[in-house]
């Protein structure tokens, strides 16, 4: 007589020990479950399966004939039967396969958000180092502004040439509201400055708009001479570049801009506007110089 015993374990956390008694001579068969009798059979000299449930469980149990006349058995949970253990077990695995791969999409925003976060990070650190010259060696050159017309509110960016390559950095101005800077002049595009950028990466940069290039100062120079001319059509051009020299050599581009912002209210531009024009060109000493070396031409 055969004797084989399992111990099943449900889905509840209950144990069901699964007992089987076989004749391998007289092929009689009995198959239990702790005090249950669930088969009964008779002659079973062959291989066979036979199923039953234990509870809610779906089970199989297979006895398997040998070639030498031995017998196999074995005991297995069918979990692919249409049952509705197997059809909970089925949509319980759908919705733990959804939660795993909201769980590994959400794992992987976060790393992606952390990686992100610190490349932001570490560059802005750089920048902030280097703004302040905290050990980054930089470099300067001369950085040209640009107004994109495709973009929304005409947005100003510069670019330059570091290494024989172009770089472009975008401002947070926009034409028409550009900030008036320490030297008076607002941004226009083809206007030049300074721009410091890092060595090993010149992504890392800064443009220093109070330093115009040389040629920059001579553009704000035709700019003011083109602008006072306009404003006073009865003086001829050498007049009028003479006076631009004069605002220049006592104010600097400060003294351009007056002259740039002659008819511009105070509510407009608090610095350089029609008051402070009319301060400069009547000055003692700037009608001085002007008397000596204007109307002398």
């Amino acid at each position: 007589m055969n004797r084989f015993n399992w111990t099943y374990i449900d889905h509840k956390n209950e144990r069901h020990h699964v007992g089987l008694m076989h004749g391998a001579q007289s092929g009689n068969l009995l198959v239990y479950c702790n005090t249950d009798i669930l088969i009964i059979d008779f002659q079973v000299l062959h291989s066979h399966t036979y199923s039953f449930f234990i509870e809610e469980e779906f089970c199989e149990l297979s006895i398997e004939k040998t070639a030498d006349e031995q017998y196999l058995y074995s005991f297995d949970l069918n979990t692919e039967a249409d049952t509705p253990l197997n059809r909970y077990r089925k949509k319980l695995s759908k919705k733990h396969l959804w939660q795993s791969l909201a769980f590994l999409a959400g794992f992987l925003i976060l790393v992606f958000s952390l990686t992100i976060s610190f490349t932001y990070w570490n560059k802005y650190n750089n920048q902030h180092q280097f703004a302040y010259g905290n050990g980054i060696q930089g470099r300067e050159t001369i950085a040209q502004i640009s107004i994109d017309p495709e973009s929304e509110g005409k947005l100003v960016s510069y670019y330059f040439v570091a290494n024989g390559k172009s770089y472009r950095a975008n401002t947070k101005f926009k034409e028409n509201a550009t900030p008036f800077f320490k030297h008076g002049m607002p941004l226009i595009a083809g206007d030049e400055f300074v721009v410091k950028y890092a060595i090993d990466d010149p992504t890392i940069n800064e443009i220093d708009y109070n330093r115009p290039s040389r040629k920059q100062i001579s553009t704000y120079r035709n700019r003011a001479i083109e602008r006072h001319l306009a404003f006073h059509p009865e003086l001829d051009l050498d007049y009028c570049s003479c006076v631009a020299d004069i605002a220049f050599k006592m104010k600097g581009i400060n003294g351009l801009a007056d002259l740039y912002f002659q008819r511009v209210s105070e509510e407009e531009n608090p610095k350089h506007n029609i008051n402070s024009y009319k301060r400069l060109v009547r000055s003692p000493k700037f009608t001085q110089r002007v008397e000596e070396k204007c109307w002398a031409q």
